[in-house]
């Protein structure tokens, strides 16, 4: 490592360290604001509001590591800039290049670390955050982190089931119906008041059994072998789970067990490639704000440092609206996910063309 990267280096990790710390207070300290008034309606004791805000951490890291390298791609370079050092290193035969090189060597290792954190730090933290928001501030149940909340699973393309609530660790649900459809008829039904996992698989209990095609036929029953049913006891969790609890593989494993039933998995495609894009904002931001940091103008720093900021700003907003073109379908999961980068990738090169270099 040279002289010159070591004392890059240096600057940029200690710009870096301070930036990631005021931008977190000032995240916390904006969200607590906000939810003052839960809290204090709920009486929720001081720990366990500093615990939340801990749990909270890693994933408020993780969305705001794009605005934390751009200020300090920003602050780095413009006080090169302002010391006359980028003039100097130039004249030493060092182009622009090379600093906007070495920064993006930098943003893609925070990349790496941004999606290693949301593939472990986050999901992990995330699990035990909702269930003291789900307990402490809405005041569930306490077993709740141990029971699913109500279920609609499609089974196949032609059977479904409901269940008003599943015990997780004691493998069984309360009130269980499983529908069977035909051209969008319903043709028959099971209704029971239990349905519990077994070593035979699962089996609905105090039930009956209706037929409603061609003609109504209904007998009640004690116990009946659900062999058809596809539904694996560990997946009960991830049917309500939200895509920051599960981790890309958890969401991927899920994605083809619907597809298999034959859900629809628009919006869950979209969530994965969005866990695979997301984490290059950090380079795509911090290499959109080099050009603007570079620029020979003195008068123009404040100015790009605002731009810089609109352009995060920008990048989010187009991230949601691409998101949720693609929920509705009129974009691929792919392109819904990737289009943010690619344009303010593209966005970044043609600006740095227009640098002295």
């Amino acid at each position: 490592m040279s002289i010159l990267t070591r004392y890059l280096l240096k600057r940029f990790l200690g710009i870096a360290v301070f930036t990631a710390l005021a931008s977190l207070m000032m995240y916390i300290t904006v969200d607590l604001m906000e939810n003052l008034d839960k809290f204090i309606d709920t009486q929720t004791s001081t720990p366990i509001i500093i615990r939340y805000y801990l749990l909270y951490t890693p994933q408020i890291l993780v969305l705001i590591m794009p605005v934390i390298l751009l200020l300090t791609v920003i602050f780095t370079l413009g006080g090169l800039h302002r010391r006359m050092e980028i003039t100097a290193m130039k004249a030493g035969g060092i182009s622009p290049g090379r600093l906007q090189r070495l920064i993006a060597l930098w943003a893609l290792l925070a990349s790496g670390l941004a999606f290693y954190m949301s593939e472990t730090l986050v999901t992990d933290t995330s699990r035990e955050r909702m269930e003291i928001y789900r307990t402490n501030i809405r005041k569930k149940p306490a077993s709740l982190g141990e029971q699913s909340g109500r279920i609609f699973f499609q089974n196949d393309s032609r059977s479904f089931l409901t269940l008003e609530n599943y015990h997780v660790k004691e493998g069984w649900g309360r009130r269980a119906s499983f529908l069977h459809i035909i051209d969008g008829r319903l043709v028959s039904r099971l209704d029971a008041d239990t349905l519990r996992h077994t070593d035979i698989g699962w089996i609905l209990l105090a039930g009956e059994e209706r037929q409603l095609s061609p003609l109504l036929v209904s007998r009640p029953f004690q116990v009946y072998v659900l062999k058809e049913l596809n539904l694996r006891p560990e997946d009960v969790e991830t049917l309500q789970a939200v895509p920051e609890e599960m981790n890309l593989r958890e969401l991927t494993a899920f994605i083809e067990r619907q597809q298999a039933a034959g859900s629809y998995t628009r919006r869950w495609e979209v969530n994965a490639q969005t866990k695979l894009a997301s984490p290059l904002a950090n380079l795509v931001i911090a290499l959109f704000g080099v050009p603007l940091a570079l620029r020979r103008n003195r008068s123009s720093t404040m100015l790009g440092f605002g731009l810089s900021l609109l352009s995060a700003f920008a990048y989010y907003g187009v991230q949601v609206v691409c998101q949720n073109l693609g929920y509705k379908g009129l974009l691929s999961p792919i392109a819904a996910a990737w289009i943010p980068n690619a344009a303010f990738l593209t966005a970044a090169l043609l600006l740095y063309l227009r640098v002295d270099r």
